[in-house]
């Protein structure tokens, strides 16, 4: 109902001809002077308010006939139905017909939803972001936002048309992004480093083909310094501690794929946010970042003298691989991890095929299970440097015999380690234990996101069977497809095509046939 001022008492005669009606009963003065008949007078209550449902109504259906036309990519877009090859549910946003919910808000909501912790998830892959909203957003944080949840809709629905927004408002981000690096008071705030880090994921949603991470790496090495620029002063606040965290890692992951040394002012700041930890158990990271440090190291250092002295080198390589074991053995109980049995039917069912073996994993959280995955992929590239020592340096020294057995020792390991990748697959498809047995879930893109780079690696780690590459590089496959993520899908697409990019190659768009791999696994023939 809507008021609509007060109505005019006068008879309709009166009204039509702007006459001063005096409302004489049963017919005014004017309408008996005039020799007309009086139509009397109308509820002057009732005139005061207007039900306007009908108005309402109309303009609603009206505004949904023109919404049809912005979201059609996602209502119409081809997708895989549920009981496609996906094997789970579709992690794509109900689409609300009868609502005129925007196709950027729908974008927005997708990415907090699957990004950002929640009620089942504690811990997700853009925590930083409701802090940062409370605090302080810049037009450059949404734009990102809005161009990854469209880019995300769009490689689940298959949509062009969605992917050409996502591009519109990733231009807008770039564009307020480097307003903001030109003033250096924005540059050191945590929004334009939060949208660094938008930008990067940005990358590793619409990859196509090789190369992998370049376009990743651009943002990345942005993202150093501006954290060199913000100083000891980022940490010591929740927002800002929690994207130290989150990029630090991703910088020491770039450098050892670029074979360059962590700068140790990087190391510095890790020692001063370990101070601002509080309880939360998250020195666990801080003690780990230090060997993925030391592990990018000893890279840079077979990058610069080649295998000068394989004996220093192998004595390094093996001593980080005893920190790291001793890291998993001593790590706060909140950070371990259950072990699941299960028994496979000889008729498979779906759920069952995406457990790799007998058991699998379940996890506190997302955050955990990369922390255990970054642990074993780690290992695993010290157990290629270890094995291809061992196979090419001492296999005629004295006591080659006991090299030999050392080598197979570290295949075994490394076996080891790319099977504990497998097992924590289906806690980040969403895999639940119940009386019934374990059944599928939705995945959660932000634990999915952390896993795309240990399964890569593990596919082709030392002794990796033709089934695990097959099994992961479906794995990579339905990620890509149920949540959005471009690079799984090409990561599958070349385990497919039997080739790897050598990811300790300087040239990330060295793509090489496996068997070259077979041979030397993650260093080039002598020359």
């Amino acid at each position: 109902m809507v008021y609509r001022g007060k109505p005019s008492p006068a008879c309709e005669p009166c009204r039509t001809r702007r006459l001063k009606c005096d409302q004489r009963r049963p017919s005014c003065s004017q309408c008996v002077r005039a020799h007309r008949e009086c139509s009397g007078y109308r509820d002057i209550a009732t005139l005061s308010f207007h039900d306007q449902s009908e108005e309402v109504i109309g303009k609603a259906r009206r505004q949904q006939n023109s919404t049809k036309v912005s979201t059609k990519a996602l209502s119409c877009s081809k997708r895989p139905s549920p009981s496609s090859a996906n094997g789970y549910r579709q992690a794509a946003p109900t689409i609300f017909s009868s609502l005129t919910f925007s196709v950027n808000d729908q974008a927005s909501g997708f990415i907090f939803s699957h990004y950002v912790r929640n009620a089942k998830h504690t811990r997700g892959h853009l925590d930083f972001l409701p802090t940062l909203f409370r605090q302080d957003t810049s037009p450059a944080v949404r734009a990102c936002i809005s161009a990854l949840g469209l880019a995300s809709l769009a490689n689940i629905h298959m949509s062009p048309e969605l992917m050409s927004a996502a591009r519109h408002e990733y231009s807008a981000a770039l564009s307020a992004t480097s307003k903001a690096l030109r003033d250096r008071e924005c540059a050191r705030s945590d929004s334009t480093l939060a949208a660094v880090e938008l930008l990067s994921l940005y990358e590793i949603l619409t990859c196509e083909g090789v190369p992998l991470i370049g376009r990743w790496l651009n943002h990345i090495e942005g993202g150093v310094k501006l954290i060199e620029l913000r100083g000891f002063d980022q940490v010591q606040h929740q927002a800002g501690l929690e994207l130290f965290t989150q990029i630090r890692t991703q910088i020491a992951l770039g450098n050892l794929y670029k074979k360059q040394r962590t700068p140790s002012w990087l190391l510095d700041l890790s020692k001063e946010a370990l101070k601002h930890r509080g309880e939360t158990g998250d020195q666990v990271l801080d003690y780990f970042f230090r060997i993925l440090v030391e592990v990018g190291d000893l890279v840079a250092t077979i990058n610069e003298s080649a295998f000068a002295h394989p004996a220093r080198i192998l004595k390094r390589a093996l001593n980080l691989d005893a920190e790291l074991i001793t890291w998993a053995m001593s790590i706060d109980p909140r950070w371990k991890y259950a072990v699941v049995k299960v028994k496979k039917p000889d008729d498979e069912n779906d759920t069952v095929r995406h457990i790799y073996s007998d058991h699998y994993h379940i996890y506190p959280n997302s955050t955990v299970s990369m922390a255990w995955n970054h642990y074993r992929f780690i290992r695993i590239i010290l157990h290629g440097i270890i094995g291809y020592l061992f196979a090419t340096h001492f296999q005629e020294s004295e006591g080659g015999g006991s090299y030999q057995q050392s080598e197979r020792q570290s295949t075994a390991i490394s076996q080891q380690l790319a099977e504990d990748i497998c097992a924590s697959v289906p806690y980040h498809l969403g895999l639940t234990s119940s009386s019934d047995g374990p059944t599928l879930g939705i995945p959660f893109a932000g634990g999915v996101i952390r896993l795309m780079w240990p399964l890569f690696i593990a596919s082709d780690c030392r002794g990796a069977s033709l089934k695990m590459r097959e099994w992961i590089a479906q794995c990579l496959h339905k990620i890509g497809r149920g949540v959005g993520i471009n690079m799984a899908v090409t990561m599958s697409q070349i385990l497919r095509a039997d080739m790897h990019i050598n990811w300790l190659e300087e040239e990330e768009t060295n793509v090489v046939r496996r068997p070259y791999l077979v041979r030397n696994e993650y260093f080039p023939p002598d020359t």
